[in-house]
């Protein structure tokens, strides 16, 4: 039992004898199943209205498939670097090559194909200068092997192109459902890489 499985706040404060209608977003559970939603308000640092005598409100819950990635719900992911981990520095033009382990830690199927495809989830890589501005948001794109439900893992390779001229660089990886949004509008993290192109090559 979870007991605090999500939580909202009132849109406005409510006198004694007075009423208030709100809406609230809730995400679904990352395993399939039957789920009892109990509804009760908390006075927050202080306890639940059921532990003061208020009735609560159970709704039944039966999550049988999840959203997918043509019409998301909460997408989610954590990404990690997998070793050998690229040089950080290396000459102009050459391609950085990555592994990558990226958990689905949302409530939506991730779908594969191509980045022209709506909702097809890749891995999007932004080029950005050595102090974090961007010069490239869609810098390239790496289509996922598979599809991933949420709680699943999935292994990524990408060949990233370097960067022509000599310099600092900053990659930053996410996921992206294609014509929908980058995962980060999600509030997913992104990884971040930084690199320097030089003549001098590889370190």
């Amino acid at each position: 039992m979870k007991r605090c499985f999500f939580s909202d706040a009132l849109p406005n404060d409510v006198a004694p004898g007075e009423a208030v209608e709100f809406e609230a977003r809730v995400h679904l559970p990352e395993q399939l199943g039957r789920y009892v939603l109990r509804l009760d308000l908390f006075d927050e640092r202080v306890a639940w209205f059921e532990q003061c005598g208020s009735p609560t409100i159970d709704l039944d819950l039966l999550v049988e498939g999840w959203p997918d990635s043509r019409a998301p719900h909460r997408l989610g992911a954590r990404l990690e670097l997998l070793p050998p981990a690229p040089p950080d520095r290396l000459p102009p033009a050459t391609s950085v090559s990555v592994r990558l382990r990226a958990t689905n830690t949302g409530d939506t199927r991730w779908l594969t194909g191509s980045p022209a495809e709506r909702g097809a989830v890749c891995l999007g890589v932004q080029l950005r200068d050595g102090a974090g501005g961007m010069l490239a948001r869609d810098y390239c794109r790496v289509p996922l092997p598979r599809p991933v439900d949420p709680g699943e893992t999935v292994e990524i390779e990408a060949a990233v192109p370097g960067p022509p001229e000599s310099g600092r660089f900053r990659l930053v990886f996410d996921l992206v459902a294609e014509q929908i949004c980058w995962f980060e509008h999600h509030g997913s993290p992104g990884l971040a890489l930084d690199i320097e192109t030089t003549a001098q090559g590889a370190r």
